[in-house]
């Protein structure tokens, strides 16, 4: 009886509730996104090996299938420009429900963008899960737990921040750049790579001074590349010459457009350092916000203050100019423009070999966008001329010229003040969107994003205003007129680069109109000292 009793005591009993740990494994796998980041900073590095090896073990033991992995490496956690997005898409548009990470930390190192794209994630439907932190996030203690996990890794994100800092402002102390290494054009004394390991550097026991020395060969190529560009050699040219010069970079490849301008940019041969500008509140890196300052540094310059001003000035002027106008075959390349759409009018060939015969609209071209415009180019060139003869021979053109600049100064001047309220503006919308988004659980985040594309959108162009305005405030009118003579004298001597770089400070635009079917085009050349018209 004891035995059948205690039979029936079993059989009376409830069956027992499978977890849904457990019943996830025996349905069918959930799909998931690893993702892997490597920081940037080696105090924290955890390779991508040790992370997808921890993720995909702890997905597997869960019942999740990863479908695909996406990674950024040697990337920062401190925003989210980056590939994570890509993971975070794809949940959104249903091929995955659940992103999983080696550590939150990985996910991010700001509290308040973490949350922000993990709300995204969570939003429809989806969830973000740390495969080394076991954290139930349906609940409210998980939740907390993993808010603090990323208030954490923004802690000690701001910890490595400030020590990077401390070191880098010790350097700049020391007149020597924020980070150590070789620099085109000089040699670094004082340091000597050590025996463990070749990429580190220690203080050399025969010279324990760091500090950078003229390298005699390279530091002239250095020197003359500024001189080139400043000279109207636009970045094609330039790397044909230096790297015909048998010239390399500090790591010994060939230069390439991005990494001469690196190091022209860098005004390191002007005997400055090139750091992020104090005034700017942007929170970024100096490579993704751009906006630089230059302090003295103490290596010997290998360009005199002079040089390097007109190089800026010459990169400022050229940053908006498409590549192919920056080394033209011919001196009006990007200055002429169609009278109706205003685009740039492109060059046209004609039979019989005959290259560069005339100028088109291009939107005519593409789309019939634009009621067209086609013009020889000996024409628009022989009316260039007579116009800068007119100047030349113009007595009033100078009193003229620099009326019009005391003007374009006022104006400039309130124009900058008022679009840099603009944009102080925007950023202020901007973080209050994030900050509203954080804690808006109802509206979705696609909404958020076209508002704040927009945002960006309207940010950009008064950046580009206010960039035209300070150029504007600092343009000096009575330096141009005595260049015409020089214009007149060389149309026929000078290469077309050359041309086109003595043009800059006289011609604002040359615009083409078109008049009538079969009808001579109607050609109007706007010297830099008159209003522009619409863009």
């Amino acid at each position: 009886m004891r035995g059948a009793g205690s039979f029936m005591s079993v059989s009376r009993r409830k069956p027992l509730r499978r977890s849904p740990v457990a019943a996830d494994r025996q349905s069918t796998p959930v799909p998931a996104i690893g993702y892997l980041r490597v920081s940037m900073k080696r105090e924290e590095m955890i390779s991508p090996q040790i992370q997808k090896t921890a993720i995909s073990r702890a997905a597997r033991q869960a019942g999740r299938r990863i479908t695909a992995w996406v990674e950024d490496l040697d990337d920062t956690g401190r925003n989210f420009d980056r590939r994570v997005t890509q993971a975070i898409d794809q949940v959104e548009s249903g091929a995955a429900r659940e992103i999983w990470v080696y550590r939150y930390d990985r996910w991010g190192r700001t509290t308040l963008g973490s949350l922000v794209n993990v709300a995204r994630v969570e939003h429809v439907g989806g969830q973000v899960v740390s495969a080394t932190e076991p954290f139930d996030v349906e609940t409210a203690v998980g939740k907390y737990s993993r808010d603090n996990a990323f208030a954490l890794a923004q802690m000690q994100s701001n910890i490595i921040g400030e020590n990077w800092k401390a070191a880098h402002a010790s350097r700049r102390d020391r007149k020597l750049p924020g980070t150590g290494g070789p620099r085109f054009g000089y040699v670094r004394k004082g340091r000597v790579r050590r025996e463990d390991n070749p990429r580190l550097y220690r203080a050399d026991p025969d010279d324990p001074g760091e500090r950078y020395e003229t390298d005699p060969v390279t530091g002239p190529v250095l020197a003359e590349a500024y001189e080139r560009y400043v000279a109207g050699e636009g970045a094609a040219a330039l790397l044909r010459w230096i790297n015909g010069t048998g010239a390399r970079t500090a790591r010994g490849a060939t230069f390439g457009r991005r990494a001469l301008f690196f190091v022209l940019d860098s005004g390191f041969g002007a005997g400055l350092l090139r750091i992020h500008d104090p005034d700017c509140r942007c929170g970024k890196n100096l490579n993704f916000c751009g906006r630089a300052a230059w302090i003295p540094g103490g290596q010997p310059p290998v360009i005199g203050p002079e040089l390097w001003e007109k190089y800026l000035r010459r990169r400022e002027e050229t940053r908006t100019v498409p590549p192919r106008h920056q080394d033209p075959v011919y001196p009006l390349a990007g200055l002429v423009r169609c009278g109706t759409c205003k685009a740039r009018l492109s060059i046209s060939n004609a039979g019989g070999g005959r290259t560069g015969w005339a100028y088109r609209c291009p939107n005519w071209v593409q789309h019939r966008g634009c009621p067209g415009v086609w013009v020889q180019r000996r024409r628009v060139e022989e009316a260039v001329l007579a116009e800068i003869a007119k100047w030349a021979a113009d007595i009033d053109a100078a009193a003229e010229a620099e009326a019009a600049r005391g003007t374009t100064v006022i104006r400039a001047k309130t124009d900058t003040g008022r679009l840099q309220r603009e944009i102080e503006r925007i950023d202020k919308a901007l973080a209050k969107s994030v900050r509203m988004q954080a804690m808006d659980e109802t509206t979705p985040a696609s909404s958020y994003e076209a508002a704040r594309a927009g945002m960006l959108a309207d940010r950009a162009a008064a950046e580009r205003s206010l960039k035209a305005a300070r150029a504007a405030a600092d343009a000096n009118t009575a330096v141009f007129l005595p260049a015409v003579a020089g214009v007149l004298e060389s149309w026929d001597l000078l290469p077309a680069a050359r041309l086109r770089e003595m043009l800059r400070p006289l011609v604002r635009a040359v615009m083409v109109t078109r008049t009538g079917p079969r009808q001579p085009a109607d050609i109007a050349v706007i010297p830099v000292w008159e209003e522009p018209g619409e863009e």
